[in-house]
């Protein structure tokens, strides 16, 4: 059995509390909000992971799992020494996740993080960046 959060095609594991694109007309889990394709559960975690840059000012690893992780939850060490390894960088190092190649770097952590692992393709990340308004750059062509 796949992880609740790729059953849900909700791979950030994104709580009921908003109206989303994408969701399930039926939402049969309480807890965690049911898309009908994993495009739109990453859509709504690049929202969302946008959103808290810009309303919170949240631009660390370390604010972003206190944020996003909460420790009643989660393990936030565990869950911050992931991300830091994915991106090469210190928990308490500012990085720009408006950066399409970090952006997408970020969330197949957190997605792997959330369920043990990312099965989705780089093709499935970034239709959901597009989504959400980040594209990747287009590859040079020699």
């Amino acid at each position: 059995m796949s992880a609740r959060g790729l059953r849900n095609c909700n791979a950030g594991n994104l709580r009921h509390g908003s109206q989303w694109k994408g969701m399930e007309v039926a939402q049969l889990d309480k807890d965690f909000i049911q898309f009908t394709e994993p495009e739109w559960g990453i859509r709504a975690l690049v929202i969302l992971l946008f959103n808290y840059a810009r309303k919170f000012n949240i631009h660390t690893l370390h604010s972003l799992v206190a944020r996003y992780a909460p420790a009643s939850e989660n393990n936030c060490a565990a869950y911050e020494q992931a991300l830091s390894k994915a991106l090469g960088v210190h928990h308490s190092e500012r990085i720009d996740w408006t950066e399409p190649l970090v952006m997408r770097t970020l969330v197949k952590a957190i997605v792997k993080h959330e369920n043990g692992v990312n099965p989705y393709p780089d093709k499935v990340i970034e239709e959901g960046m597009r989504r959400a308004g980040l594209e990747m750059p287009a590859k040079e062509t020699t």
